[in-house]
């Protein structure tokens, strides 16, 4: 079987590939007769030289009969030889068969939109047509105006528009300053309105810094279009941001783009505010983010705690947010009392250039989350999970800071992640 199976190939292109394999193979073996297998070659029209194809077949017989050891060894290492690539072969079929059922090509459009837009698309671009950065990350910015429905009722009451009024102090402003500082808007909704700055490999987008620079002059926009309606206690904004090391994932809704990223939940819920007549805060309090750690107690049980949030012209910043600031920009760690301050709070500052190159500087507030027990409010430490940061929008520490800006350039101190 090893030695015929060695010929068989020769033979079969000698004979022009005609008749069939199994009963040429067969026969090579000794298992069918000449007898037997004249009448069934004899059925195959495209045969036409039988006497030929039989010498053919009978000259092969013999020397498989025939061959010496020499012979037969070469024929058994032709056999191996094939063998072994026969199997090599199929492996090779069987790795690009699994690999080709890894991949599905599109060519709707809905679904080629959706596959890019999640970074799921490999696509083999011209070389002047170039590629799109990958994302490595992003940046939520959430923009929310507290006391927006009362507003809304009491203007209507007067039969004025509440959209222009939005329009005009917190839309519009907003839009302006998308460009300036790369960023996109994902979606608004009424009172509020949620930004995002994409971070792209191997490019210094600054995601963080450039965020916190944006949410800066959003504060500082609509304050000074809207002093006329601070006099008469309209809405003042408060603002979160947060920062997930991966890029947001998006859905399609009749053509309109959804984003789904953890840092959307993360800003809302550090753009939240409290009312100002709770305990703790003190009705004094006009600027700035205050986090108050709530002992939940029912029949002398405890419960789960709760966080209360002061957030009233102020930004917020989740902690991983802070610690890509901190990569992104230097740092350098003012003490309280250099503000005026006598609490244990620590601040950063730090500078970047926005999109036009200019220069911003940035302070940033770590604070411990204070706890209130249901009779008194006391201080705790610092610890993970026991402070927050603010992106400080107080006037009188900025003007400080303004002051010794001047100083900060000699220092290079980055503070640790």
């Amino acid at each position: 079987m090893v030695f015929a199976s060695a010929l068989l190939p020769d033979l079969l292109r000698s004979l022009g590939r005609k008749g069939a394999l199994r009963l040429v193979y067969e026969y090579l073996l000794g298992g069918r007769s000449k007898k037997e297998l004249i009448p069934i070659l004899q059925q195959f029209k495209d045969i036409s030289d039988l006497d030929l194809y039989v010498q053919r077949m009978n000259a092969v017989r013999k020397e498989i009969k025939h061959a010496d050891t020499a012979q037969r060894r070469s024929w058994l290492i032709k056999v191996v030889e094939g063998y072994a690539s026969l199997r090599r072969d199929l492996k090779l079929s069987w790795e690009m068969y699994r690999a080709l059922d890894l991949i599905r090509l599109l060519d709707k459009p809905k679904e080629l939109t959706l596959s890019r837009a999640n970074d799921l698309l490999q696509e083999f671009s011209l070389q002047e047509e170039g590629q799109t950065p990958e994302v490595k990350g992003h940046v939520i910015l959430k923009a929310d105006l507290r006391g927006s429905t009362e507003l809304t009722a009491s203007m209507l009451r007067e039969g004025l528009n509440p959209a222009s009024y939005f329009s005009q102090n917190l839309f519009d402003p907003i839009n302006s300053l998308l460009q300036k500082y790369g960023a996109e808007k994902v979606f608004v909704e009424g009172d509020a309105v949620i930004l995002m700055i994409l971070e792209h490999a191997n490019l210094p987008t600054q995601a963080v810094a450039r965020a916190c620079g944006l949410a800066y002059d959003i504060i500082d926009l609509v304050l000074r279009r809207n002093q006329e309606s601070r006099q008469l206690g309209l809405p003042e904004l408060e603002l979160g941001v947060a920062y997930v090391p991966e890029a947001p994932c998006y859905l399609f809704d009749a053509g309109r783009k959804i984003t789904i990223s953890p840092a959307i939940n993360r800003a809302d819920r550090l753009s939240s505010c409290k009312g100002r007549d709770f305990v703790g805060f003190g009705e004094d309090k006009h600027w700035g983010v205050e986090v108050i750690r709530i002992e939940q107690t029912a029949n002398g049980v405890s419960g789960s705690d709760q966080y209360c949030r002061y957030n009233v012209n102020g930004i917020e910043l989740d902690l991983p947010a802070f610690q890509h600031l901190a990569e992104e920009i230097v740092l350098k760690k003012v003490k309280a009392a250099s503000y005026g301050k006598k609490t244990g709070d620590n601040y950063y500052v730090g500078r970047f250039p926005d999109m036009a190159g200019k220069t911003r500087w940035q302070v940033v507030r770590h604070s411990a989350i204070k706890h209130w027990d249901g009779n008194k409010l006391s201080g705790s430490s610092k610890k993970a999970g026991n402070s927050f940061y603010e992106l400080v929008t107080d006037p009188e520490i900025l003007s400080v800071s303004a002051k010794q800006s001047a100083l900060l350039h000699f220092f290079d101190r980055r503070v640790p992640g």
